[in-house]
């Protein structure tokens, strides 16, 4: 199985400013080193968890249709938007939701 994430999370699950706040930080020099940080800690977190902190797509290739159950890289899963295979001519079908 190949794994691809195509669209990574649009924000993090918290901000410098909530970092901040919780951290008692008042100065502005470290904005960007935290933002990092909070970065890095959630793909670690999801990584070693397999648990997806904020929404994102991935897109799974599979070199054969899979024995059940598939396994995803990240839950919870949300949707499925879509499952498509190439038949033996090479042409591409849908199925069905």
């Amino acid at each position: 199985m190949q794994k691809r994430l195509v669209i990574p999370p649009a924000n993090e699950p918290v901000t410098v400013e909530e970092v901040k706040l919780h951290t008692k930080i008042e100065y502005d020099i470290e904005d960007k080193l935290l933002e990092t940080w909070i970065t890095s800690i959630r793909e670690i977190i999801e990584s070693s968890w397999g648990k997806a902190c904020i929404t994102q797509t991935w897109e799974l290739i599979f070199d054969a249709f899979p024995r059940l159950p598939i396994e995803f890289p990240r839950s919870p899963v949300q949707l499925v938007e879509t499952v498509s295979y190439f038949d033996a001519d090479g042409n591409e079908h849908e199925i069905a939701l």
